[in-house]
């Protein structure tokens, strides 16, 4: 089933997970899209798994383990609390890498939206990845 999608800036949550929404700004002119249906770009598959999707070479497995170090903020979750506390991380669609784990989030988020088209299918300068290290 379809679900009517709005250019509102509301978390869409579908079937317990975020998914994607244009968050497309309407220009002047444009006719509402309340009851225009569509279906969500991403998830493509219901599961999916990339078992080589990572490979690090030697050269880089130092950069990558100095970027662990200096971004791991985890800590163990007390009884009284529901989640671990620590940072988590957003690098925007439109930035540039500045280390190898946001180089790697990008990565995993252009993987996702490849083949979709920004300012239709979603909004670049409002989209990017999150990540966080354990």
């Amino acid at each position: 089933e379809t679900e009517v999608r709005t250019n509102s800036n509301d978390l869409i949550i579908d079937n317990g997970f975020p998914v994607l929404n244009t968050f497309c700004r309407p220009k002047p002119g444009d006719k509402p899209a309340t009851e225009i249906p569509q279906e969500d770009p991403v998830p493509r598959y219901p599961f999916a798994s990339f078992p080589s999707a990572l490979s690090i070479d030697n050269g880089q497995m130092e950069h990558v383990i100095n970027d662990c170090n200096l971004a791991f903020s985890a800590r163990t979750k007390e009884d009284s609390d529901a989640y671990s506390s620590g940072a988590t991380y957003f690098i925007p669609a439109i930035m540039k890498p500045r280390c190898a784990l946001e180089e790697l989030a990008m990565n995993i988020f252009k993987t996702h939206t490849k083949g979709l088209e920004p300012g239709k299918d979603f909004d670049l300068e409002r989209s990017g990845a999150e990540w966080w290290t354990l």
